[in-house]
């Protein structure tokens, strides 16, 4: 559970080097670009070709590995007067999801 905690526990574990203090509606927050890059594995090519030596036709497709850029920012909601968590949130669930899991670990 995220809020609720002292907002000194993430920022020890995000790391102070990539945060950044603002105010949000009025609210002070905290920010952290937690972009990373991720290995996917990609269809390139197909290719189609008669055996010459037997009949019927050999298939396959052709795959790569490249590296996507995944960019995911967390926004971290508290109270000045407790230091408490009030709310959070990421800039896309879906391409966040390592940084998500890794939040729940905490």
């Amino acid at each position: 559970m995220v809020r609720g905690e002292r907002i000194e526990k993430y920022r020890g574990v995000f790391g102070r080097s990539v945060e950044a203090e603002t105010v949000l509606n009025g609210e002070a927050a905290y920010t952290w670009d937690l972009s990373y890059y991720q290995r996917v594995t990609v269809e390139v090519d197909a290719y189609a070709y008669h055996n010459l030596d037997r009949p019927g036709m050999r298939t396959g497709i052709i795959y790569e590995d490249r590296d996507v850029l995944r960019l995911c920012q967390l926004t971290m909601l508290y109270d000045p007067q407790t230091r408490l968590v009030t709310n959070f949130e990421f800039t896309a669930l879906t391409k966040c999801g390592a940084v998500r899991s890794a939040l729940c670990k905490i």
